[in-house]
């Protein structure tokens, strides 16, 4: 258990300690959605990004990804990892079996 899901604010970027990993969570209306912590472009903190219905967005260099897939759009040039989660009677889960993490150039 992470969290329950009335504890996330809709739209809003939360990173929270899992195991001893930082895992960002943001909740779009009944679904949530877990990245790792850091921007896959410069390391940047994704926390104080940007969520606008569907896409998420960098505010460093305005890279953007797909919510529910983590597909990139427009300027991003790669991928959001994501962890698995499911939402059961209010509580949200995640499975983070081994912590992701981009390679940085």
């Amino acid at each position: 258990m992470v969290c329950k899901l009335s504890e996330l604010g809709n739209g809003k970027l939360r990173e929270m300690n899992v195991d001893g990993m930082k895992i960002l969570f943001v909740r779009s209306n009944e679904r949530v959605f877990a990245y790792p912590p850091l921007c896959p472009h410069m390391e940047e903190p994704l926390e104080y990004g940007l969520c606008d219905g569907e896409t998420l967005t960098c505010t460093k260099h305005l890279w953007q990804w797909c919510l529910s897939t983590g597909e990139a759009e427009g300027p991003a040039e790669k991928p959001l990892l994501m962890y698995d989660t499911k939402i059961e009677e209010d509580v949200v889960y995640v499975r983070a079996d081994v912590e992701l993490q981009y390679d940085y150039d």
